[in-house]
């Protein structure tokens, strides 16, 4: 099986992950099954609201709530 995205929101998340370099990125990755495995559709970049943010990541709620919603 294998995940596919465009272009463009790979270059977003490769952003979104230097910019939070040292610590954990996370976000949220919206999409539907296929045939050939996993279509990425829409990607939300989320805070990391964890403790240790170096050793751990926690997606700020409000992250999937608006995924949902949109």
């Amino acid at each position: 099986m294998q995940v596919l995205c465009s272009s463009g929101l790979l270059l977003g998340m490769e952003e979104h992950a230097l910019h939070c370099y040292p610590e954990e990125a996370c976000g949220v990755l919206v999409g539907r099954l296929c045939a050939d495995g996993w279509e990425i559709e829409a990607g939300y970049s989320s805070r990391n609201v964890a403790a240790d943010k170096t050793r751990e990541f926690l997606i700020d709620p409000a992250v999937p709530a608006q995924a949902q919603r949109e």
